[in-house]
């Protein structure tokens, strides 16, 4: 089924911020060797470390996203209330006679070359081993059935 996902504009993660995020994730223990009670503590984790710069997931995350004992999930991310999607905002209400929401001003920006790689494997005991770090090929963020959309229309169709 069909995924539709509103942002404010599209943007690109610089590969020195990216490989300095990689390191945080890392040193976090989202590295694939330590133990955490559930896969969900690991994603919160490792968005906590993503906030420190102002990176968050794009949409809503669903638990049956996540099934079974181990798995690999892409997550779409983007920077929160970026001053670009402002100036976006902004340029339409000049261009347009209808009003564009306050909301668009809440909507992250897309980061078009990464996601959020999140792998997942149930362990011997209790807890599991994860993975996570951020993508840096166009072909690890190609997801299918996903359109991503921004007031001033359709950005990009997953493929």
């Amino acid at each position: 089924m069909p995924r539709l996902v509103e942002v404010a504009e599209w943007t690109e993660l610089k590969r020195k911020k990216r490989e300095e995020l990689n390191e945080k994730l890392l040193g976090a223990g989202l590295d694939g060797n330590s133990n955490f009670y559930g896969r969900f503590r690991a994603l919160s984790l490792a968005f906590e470390v993503l906030g420190s710069a102002q990176i968050v997931p794009i949409g809503v995350l669903f638990t049956h996203e996540f099934p079974g004992p181990s798995g690999r999930r892409l997550i779409d991310i983007g920077f929160a209330e970026d001053p670009r999607a402002l100036a976006v905002v902004n340029a339409l209400r000049k261009e347009s006679s209808t009003d564009v929401p306050e909301l668009a001003l809440k909507l992250p920006v897309w980061i078009k070359n990464s996601a959020l790689a999140f792998s997942w494997l149930r362990g011997q005991g209790s807890g599991y081993n994860v993975l996570a770090y951020l993508s840096g090929s166009r072909s690890d963020v190609t997801r299918q059935n996903v359109y991503y959309y921004t007031a001033r229309g359709l950005l990009h169709t997953g493929a």
